[in-house]
């Protein structure tokens, strides 16, 4: 495993669009705002604004390129991915990763910065946090708890602790268990099967969550996992939100996501949590991708981290 070195008082925060473009500007500029309100010094990769192709921030080999300048050039402290939406997946194969991680930099990211992330982790052993967005979740008046346990994440050298689920949600199993965090957009995490991107399973807790998904997508996707053999070989699992794609007509019968999910948690060895407070919300609670945790059903359930997920 290979830490991050926190992000400092006064750092310097490197914005990259490695997915889909700003189809707003001002939420990026209110985000950077909010950034700088903090006292950051905050610097845009060469076509974070861009766009190309429709759906994507500039061509593969631009993304690209902006990702390993932010990842690898002098004075930049983290790396914030300004949004999700599609498209790190695409270069996965074009990044010096070794590069990446000997400069040892804080990478923050979400929904399709899961490919970034996990990529990282199995190419490196790199933790990073799937955090708070510029463009996304730095535009509205921030959850407060979800705000302090962020940036305490990315910034103290003190163990991280524990995180409650959601009371009432669903455990399945009894104890607890140990591993380390991988995982994240189940939909982005999947598309990784067969690739060298896909974090090995052994002994690891997935983590997934997932926005607008039909019943029966995610049930696809939860089946792929399985058939593969990853499931297997887990310690145990923690499932975030998972919202409904658009309503469907009452006539068309469909399980519900719940059900989906507690059918698939019997064929994980080990505890399984529903209602951990991550995913596309408000009040998201940071998660760092790659450390090592216990997951637990006493006590209500939980996850916890018995340290930082920065360096000393």
């Amino acid at each position: 495993m290979i830490k991050p070195l926190p992000l400092r008082p006064g750092g310097t925060i490197a914005i990259v669009s490695p997915s889909s473009p700003q189809r707003d500007p001002a939420r990026l500029d209110a985000g950077i705002a909010y950034l700088r309100e903090r006292g950051y010094v905050v610097v845009e990769a060469a076509h974070t604004r861009s766009q190309w192709g429709g759906y994507l921030a500039g061509t593969d080999a631009e993304r690209a390129a902006d990702f390993m300048w932010a990842m690898t050039s002098p004075g930049i402290d983290a790396v914030f991915c300004a949004r999700g939406g599609y498209g790190s997946s695409r270069v996965l194969d074009m990044l010096d990763w070794q590069a990446i991680a000997g400069q040892r930099r804080l990478l923050v990211a979400f929904s399709d910065g899961t490919a970034l992330q996990n990529a990282l982790l199995a190419t490196t052993g790199m933790v990073s946090i799937a955090g708070l967005l510029p463009s996304v979740d730095m535009v509205e008046p921030l959850d407060p708890t979800a705000e302090e346990l962020f940036w305490r994440m990315v910034s103290s050298t003190e163990p991280i602790g524990r995180i409650p689920r959601t009371a009432n949600a669903a455990m399945h199993g009894r104890g607890s268990a140990n591993g380390t965090l991988l995982g994240g957009n189940l939909s982005v995490f999947t598309s990784l099967v067969g690739t060298p991107f896909l974090p090995p399973p052994d002994g690891g807790v997935l983590l997934a969550e997932d926005v607008a998904e039909a019943p029966y997508r995610v049930d696809r996707m939860l089946q792929q996992l399985r058939q593969s053999g990853y499931v297997t070989k887990l310690s145990g699992a923690v499932f975030g939100t998972f919202t409904e794609a658009a309503e469907r007509p009452a006539s068309v019968p469909s399980r519900t996501i719940d059900e989906v999910l507690d059918e698939f948690a019997g064929y994980i060895p080990g505890p399984v949590l529903m209602g951990i407070p991550h995913g596309h919300g408000r009040g998201r609670m940071a998660l760092p991708i790659g450390l090592p945790c216990t997951v637990s059903t006493s006590d209500g359930g939980w996850i916890e981290f018995a340290e930082a997920a920065v360096a000393h």
